[in-house]
């Protein structure tokens, strides 16, 4: 298997597309904990305390990674922003970057190719100051 070569233009560590994308993982633990939770209590499971402890912790754990991974990302986010390319989103004024390999994808010369667009992830960072 071939491993991607990374461009240096890139910050170190992961990217905020990569981060993104490993905070889904606690979400959808979390959701899958809760629909199992409350499947097995609709459908006649003893709800003891142990069961309600268990499920919960595990859903408060994943509450806590998510929040946790979003954190990290939206920093990365700013960093990204602040070092003049994103990784996440096609925005004008921004180089578009591959996630993985950094390989330039889109330079902030040229006009985004879907204008208009804004994410709300970006609408959050450009309120905030660097």
């Amino acid at each position: 298997m071939a491993v991607a070569r990374r461009d240096p233009a890139l910050l170190p560590g992961l990217t905020a597309h990569q981060l993104r994308g490993r905070g889904r993982i606690p979400l959808y633990v979390g959701l899958a904990a809760l629909v199992v939770a409350l499947i097995g209590a609709l459908a006649g499971v003893h709800v003891t305390t142990t069961y309600t402890t268990t499920f919960g912790a595990v859903i408060g754990l994943a509450l806590i990674a998510w929040l946790a991974i979003g954190s990290q990302a939206q920093a990365k986010v700013r960093s990204e922003k602040a070092a003049g390319y994103s990784t996440t989103i096609d925005a004008a004024g921004f180089d578009l970057r591959h996630p993985v390999t950094g390989a330039l994808l889109r330079s902030k010369k040229v006009a985004p190719a879907k204008p208009g667009r804004v994410s709300s992830l970006l609408r959050n960072v450009r309120r905030q100051k660097l």
